[in-house]
């Protein structure tokens, strides 16, 4: 993943510059930087994650709330909300922060940290241009797009299977039974060969994404003409 990170930022850089490169040339270049984007790979992803299992704290706290009395429940739910609040400003800080650690990696050969801080200020950067038209605008739209993208192509095809385990666990009181069922039903579908291809699908695209991010750099970049 890291020199697939890596190889992307090379070879976008070079194709919308003018030049032609190989793939021996991407793939060594690649290589060189795998061990700091494999880091802020780490790095990145794994606040990310934080963020996510925090969500899932809030639901938990949220869960625990029926055993306590009304006034106690409703100090809970205040809680769960302000730090539902706090979970929503942290993701869309961190994001922000994050849009453009890649290029700043790769491209500009920073380091870790550097390439972090210049991440963050280039996509605070266009106070002067109009909202649609400044670089975080932009990041966030080219994601929302892919995103809903992504999840059209993955809850297209498992939209039966998930309705079917709504039913399932709308009627099944016994977490076992129910896991016993889907498992049975998942055998006895054999392979889905609409599901595989869409998959295949979505993995020959998925470098768009890179690529869009790249461009918007290079088109965002304060001394780009």
């Amino acid at each position: 993943w890291p020199v697939y990170v890596a190889g992307i930022q090379i070879l976008t850089t070079e194709l919308a510059t003018g030049h032609r490169i190989g793939f021996l040339s991407v793939l060594n270049g690649a290589v060189k930087y795998w061990p700091r984007v494999a880091g802020l790979c780490i790095f990145v992803y794994g606040i990310f994650l934080l963020i996510i299992l925090l969500g899932f704290f809030i639901a938990g706290v949220l869960g625990v709330a029926g055993a306590f009395g009304p006034a106690a429940q409703l100090v809970i739910i205040v809680i769960a909300l302000g730090l539902l609040v706090f979970q929503v400003w942290l993701f869309c800080r961190f994001f922000a922060y994050t849009l453009f650690w890649q290029q700043f990696a790769v491209i500009e050969n920073l380091p870790a940290f550097a390439a972090l801080k210049e991440s963050g200020r280039l996509a605070q950067s266009g106070r002067d241009l109009p909202w649609y038209q400044r670089p975080l605008w932009r990041a966030a739209l080219i994601f929302s797009l892919w995103t809903a993208f992504f999840l059209a192509m993955k809850i297209g095809p498992e939209w039966a299977m998930l309705r079917d385990y709504f039913l399932e666990l709308s009627r099944t009181q016994d977490p076992q039974a129910l896991y016993q069922k889907m498992t049975a039903a998942m055998q006895s579908r054999g392979v889905d060969y609409q599901a595989l291809a869409l998959n295949v699908g979505q993995r020959i695209l998925q470098p768009l994404l890179g690529i869009a991010f790249v461009v918007l750099y290079l088109d965002s970049k304060p001394d780009a003409e």
